[in-house]
């Protein structure tokens, strides 16, 4: 969708990454540092789902909620006796 402005064409904005945000805006969220985000993206198994575009890293946001899920630990009732 184009919008008219004058002589130039404007493009309006789409929700595209809607449901994204950068890595960078996630690490404030969760509030753990760029390099925690990129150990948890490259060497944990499995990995925080991400996307890779145009240089700049995405977090999937359902994808992240997910992942932090399946993190979730709970104590050992046997080794607490």
């Amino acid at each position: 969708m184009s919008l008219e402005h004058g002589r130039h064409h404007v493009r309006a904005k789409s929700n595209f990454l809607e449901g994204y945000q950068l890595e960078s805006d996630w690490c404030a969220e969760v509030d753990v540092s760029l390099r925690t985000s990129q150990r948890y993206r490259l060497n944990e198994v499995p990995g925080l789902p991400y996307v890779e575009l145009g240089g700049k890293i995405y977090i999937n946001i359902e994808g992240g909620r997910q992942w932090l899920a399946n993190r979730t630990r709970r104590r050992n009732v046997e080794e607490a006796a």
